[in-house]
């Protein structure tokens, strides 16, 4: 089996970096879409108190992949 090479190694780190922040993105979209069709509803309020806290999580991981990004390039 051949060796991998450290900028193979790089190249990879940064396809799945990119590969994290579309797939986040994206999951952030969804919940924002989600927040606004449930946002008012007095049945669906501990689902909007869960959105939230998940698009908070969700901004917070999209930083750490964006530092890490930034940090490759």
């Amino acid at each position: 089996m051949a060796s991998v090479t450290k900028e193979e190694k790089k190249g990879l780190k940064q396809k799945l970096l990119e590969f994290r922040r579309t797939g986040l993105v994206a999951y952030a979209q969804y919940l924002a879409n989600e927040l606004e069709a449930s946002e008012g509803k007095e049945i669906r309020k501990a689902y909007t108190k869960y959105l939230k806290k998940e698009i908070t999580s969700t901004a917070k991981k999209i930083a750490r992949v964006e530092a890490k990004l930034s940090k490759e390039k």
